[in-house]
């Protein structure tokens, strides 16, 4: 299990770059690997549910509303970072873009609380296919009722059913 690093005070975009390491690696598959379309609706759905029971999201980056889902424009921007500090590979698959960790990366500077929730929602995803988590994400009320292209506001999730949260 990922331990935590000590806590320090992280802009969104750094809490993503946090938040996508941690997803990596809980929500991988045995390999290691996961698609970038898949790694995203984890970072989306971690950060809206942690916000749904706690009123605050993990990043506080901007989601938008796009054709395969609700994704943080920052999210490509931090997956660049990330490869070029070498804490995290891309390999190309077919048409599929897959992300690992490397021995490079350090543990998420996440809190335990903020750990444990984003184990949980990986670890219900774990399993499925890409195409699953999308169409998943396309029925959660938040992204049903945002026009194309718009901001996606973490309040919408509020009156999401929980059962349906994640």
């Amino acid at each position: 299990m990922i331990k935590s690093q000590a806590k320090k005070a992280l802009n969104p975009q750094e809490k993503l770059a946090e938040l996508i390491k941690a997803c990596i690696s809980y929500g991988s598959d045995d390999d290691g690997k996961i698609t970038k379309t898949k790694l995203a609706k984890l970072i989306y759905l971690a950060d809206f549910a942690y916000y749904y029971y706690n009123l605050e999201p993990i990043t506080g980056v901007t989601y938008k509303k796009l054709e395969r889902g609700p994704v943080s424009l920052d999210y490509f921007d931090q997956l660049l970072d990330l490869m070029g500090t070498d804490q995290v590979t891309i390999e190309k698959s077919g048409k599929a873009e897959l992300f690992a960790l490397t021995n490079k990366a350090s543990a998420p500077a996440l809190s335990e609380k903020e750990l444990e929730f984003v184990n949980k929602v990986c670890k219900k995803w774990k399993r499925n296919k890409t195409d699953e988590i999308v169409k998943f994400t396309h029925e959660q009320l938040p992204w049903k009722i945002s026009f194309e292209n718009d901001v996606i506001p973490y309040s919408l999730v509020i009156q999401q059913d929980e059962a349906k949260l994640y």
